[in-house]
């Protein structure tokens, strides 16, 4: 079988282990498929969507970060407790902080 170019793969899986046999077993099938590994989603959750006309220049991006429906629930979750329940709270849904700048 041939392959015209090279698989772009995203490792989606908050299992460190499971990333780890994903990368071996792209690595072993590496000569009869080329292929690069183009991100990981350490939480196991990451949204890209990209709309291409087959070139290189795709003309729309959207991404959807792993803590984005988390931080979205947020409100809802705290909603009715005390301010230190807040903090307690939002360490409990695994934020990235980085992420919540858009």
């Amino acid at each position: 079988m041939s392959f015209p170019s090279t698989l772009s793969v995203l490792i989606v899986d908050d299992e460190t282990l499971a990333r780890v046999r994903l990368r071996d077993l792209l690595a072993d099938i590496a000569a009869e498929v080329p292929n690069e590994v183009i991100g990981e989603a350490a939480n196991g959750e990451l949204g890209f969507f990209i709309v291409s006309d087959g070139t290189g220049n795709p003309y729309k991006i959207k991404v959807r970060p792993p803590c984005f429906t988390q931080y979205a629930a947020f409100h809802e979750i705290i909603e009715g407790g005390m301010i230190s329940d807040a903090v307690i709270s939002l360490s409990s849904i695994n934020i990235i902080a980085g992420e919540l700048d858009r």
